[in-house]
């Protein structure tokens, strides 16, 4: 029979095999494909400047990424390669029996995995290609840009680079069949199937002893990053994840004896029904992979921890954008001089560009007062965590009630009203606000001249003065008129700053970028990166809202992007192999399920039997890497909150439905794979 009729019929014969192979691999190519065809898209090089600046900096992640993925996929086919080689070992071995030669068994792999790859890389590149259109949508969309612009692409480039990526990786599991059948004697591809099991309970002391151990070394870890997160720098970080590691790989392979040994012990629940076969078939399994269930444990950790956090972040940094942006403009000058005349100065007076109705106010530097004197006995812990911040040893910054309240009725916000012998303090950086409410709590005085000032709120204002993605105002205090016209007279205020805002003049959207980009070039130059507050020659900032929400936009693409692109990759990967260990697993059960056929037991309770030993299979690394990640989260959290508060809810709602659809969908093409190669 003709070799490549002979591999086309084998695969017809063995579709049900194929179809978590053909399906990891189609996704593979079409995830790889898409994320590596970004740049080629019409809407990307309609974006504006910095929105394409953005752009090609997540392009440069995502191809550096690419390079771990591809790593990825191809231990993947080869593992997927093995399975299939074990489940065709008798086959080898009746061709070797019939006269075929090694290199002619080869030959037939050869031409198997050529049509295989022919096959998921068509399917792949053309859901790729579907898939990429809809990603530029996305980046369209993140940046505002006109969807009318839009046309059909498809990258050659990205297409080269995906066809090359798997070309490379079918090499090797080319090489790897070779060798394979090259080692393999007859004896030994005909006696397949027929390996004897595993003693399970054996060593179930030590199973015990690892086992507590294990949960131990977990318990420290999960301790410290709950309840001692303060207290973990850098050099403690990598111990506990050291930990954790060793920890989990040590939990997985005690784990089957332990199970076997408590659950045997519990007579009741044991022999009912299937319950023993259905134990003794998961325990033997677990026991025999339990390396790479762990690895496998771990991936699902990376994939949980990266969406939640990664999807919470893009949520926030869109969130932070819309919140913070009520206006077209904000901008800082430090030396002195007013906004509006430094703007009249270089031929572009504010009356021409901004509505009426703009404010612009100054903010005083408190000559006699240290800006750490006004956080109370808080100072050192804040010292600590910021040992090298520009603020320490710098005058505190003081607003006038009267202009804070313009500033803030420019922004939508409610006014203030004090007392006249009391102060309030904005604030919007989360950890300084902690320490500033427990000094307002504590009544910390602040002297103003001979005015000494206390608390007039119990807690800080979560309100800001400029405009930012991010929100990093350290604390402004805000006294009475009386009081700063006072200071003023008597020298311990000085101008420190002025800051204007306001809305632009124009109505469309082409009208506004224009103004936006006079406005960057005059602050900083130009570079809309630097809106956050780059004070050059200039000592000027801006925060706009074209370049705040682009700029927040475009961080929440590429966390979004960079998270999916490897999440995906590592959660189809952890889902493949364990549907692939499934399939074995079910495969050398075979005689086992007809035994139990000829004991009486009906296809009802086997198919539940069946059921449950996949399915604790799959969910028991999925349930251990959700209590790491619980923990894990908890610690970004922390660790994050220096920057902004993160609302993980979203996040977690994103995984669980990621997780449910493409887990759960490897898991339903596993157990209907295992139903037909039992002949349930």
């Amino acid at each position: 029979m003709n070799t490549w009729k002979l591999a086309f019929t084998n695969m017809k014969k063995s579709v049900s095999d194929y179809v978590v192979y053909f399906i990891t691999l189609i996704f593979g190519v079409a995830i790889f494909y898409i994320f590596n065809a970004i740049g080629d898209q019409a809407l990307v090089n309609d974006l504006s400047s910095s929105g394409y600046e953005i752009v090609q900096t997540m392009i440069s992640l995502l191809t550096g990424a690419s390079i771990g993925v591809a790593l990825v996929l191809g231990f993947l086919i080869v593992y997927a390669n093995n399975f299939l080689i074990r489940r065709r070992k008798k086959e080898f071995g009746i061709y070797l029996l019939l006269g075929m030669g090694k290199k002619q068994v080869s030959k037939i792999l050869f031409c198997e995995t050529l049509i295989a790859g022919l096959i998921s890389l068509g399917v792949g590149l053309a859901l790729g290609t579907l898939g990429s259109q809809f990603l530029s949508f996305l980046v369209g969309n993140f940046f505002d840009a006109d969807l009318s612009h839009y046309q059909f692409r498809f990258s050659l480039m990205a297409s080269i680079k995906t066809v090359i990526a798997f070309v490379v990786m079918n090499l090797v599991v080319l090489m790897f069949h070779a060798a394979t059948i090259t080692k393999y004697q007859l004896v030994d591809l005909l006696s397949a199937g027929k390996k004897p099991e595993t003693n399970i309970v054996s060593g179930s002391v030590l199973n015990l002893i690892l086992f507590v151990l294990s949960a131990i070394a977990l318990g420290y870890a999960y301790y410290r990053v709950a309840f001692c997160a303060d207290q973990i720098y850098m050099k403690e970080m990598f111990r506990l994840i050291l930990i954790g590691i060793v920890a989990n790989m040590v939990l997985f392979r005690s784990l089957a004896g332990f199970l076997m040994e408590v659950i045997r012990r519990c007579k009741g629940f044991y022999f009912k029904n299937l319950n023993a076969f259905v134990l003794r078939q998961f325990c033997a399994g677990l026991r025999s992979s339990s390396i790479t269930m762990g690895i496998i444990c771990l991936m699902l950790f990376a994939t949980i921890l990266s969406f939640v956090i990664g999807f919470s972040l893009a949520k926030q940094f869109q969130g932070n954008a819309r919140e913070m942006t009520p206006v077209d403009f904000s901008i800082r000058r430090d030396d002195g001089m007013t906004v509006s005349d430094y703007f009249a100065q270089v031929g572009h007076p504010m009356s021409e560009f901004a509505k009426e109705g703009f404010v612009e106010v100054p903010v005083y530097a408190h000559q006699g007062l240290m800006f750490e004197e006004t956080v109370g006995g808080f100072i050192a812990d804040l010292k600590e965590q910021f040992p090298r911040a520009i603020f320490w040893g710098y005058p505190a910054e003081i607003m006038a009630l009267s202009d804070f309240n313009a500033l803030m009725r420019v922004y939508g916000q409610p006014e203030l009203q004090l007392a006249g012998d009391t102060y309030a303090v904005a604030c919007t950086f989360d950890v300084f606000r902690e320490s500033r409410d427990q000094a307002l709590l504590e009544g910390c005085e602040i002297p103003v001249g001979d005015t000494v000032l206390k608390p007039g709120l119990t807690s800080c204002l979560n309100e800001y003065l400029m405009m930012a993605g991010i929100s990093l105002d350290t604390g402004t205090i805000i006294i009475p008129d009386a009081v700063a016209r006072k200071g003023v007279e008597e020298g311990i205020l000085a101008v420190k700053d002025y800051i204007a805002a306001g809305d632009y003049k124009a109505i469309s959207k082409s009208e506004k970028r224009a103004i936006d980009d006079m406005v960057n070039d005059v602050t900083v130059g130009g570079d809309k990166s630097n809106y956050i507050g780059n004070i050059g020659q200039q000592h000027m900032m801006a925060g706009t809202k074209i370049a705040v929400r682009e700029s927040n936009n475009g961080l929440a693409m590429m966390v979004t992007f960079l998270v999916t692109y490897v999440g995906v990759v590592f959660l189809l990967s952890s889902a493949a192999i364990l549907s692939l260990k499934a399939l074995s697993e079910s495969i050398d059960s075979q005689g086992r399920y007809d035994i139990l056929k000829k004991l009486g037991c009906g296809g009802k309770m086997l198919r539940r039997a069946l059921y449950a030993q996949i399915g604790i299979f799959f969910l028991l690394p999925m349930l251990i890497a959700g209590i790491h990640s619980a923990f894990g989260v908890s610690f970004a959290k922390y660790s994050l909150k220096s920057l902004l508060s993160i609302e993980a809810g979203h996040g977690i709602l994103v995984t669980c439905i990621v997780l449910a659809v493409l887990y759960g969908g490897y898991l339903f093409a596993a157990i209907r794979s295992s139903e037909k190669i039992v002949r349930l």
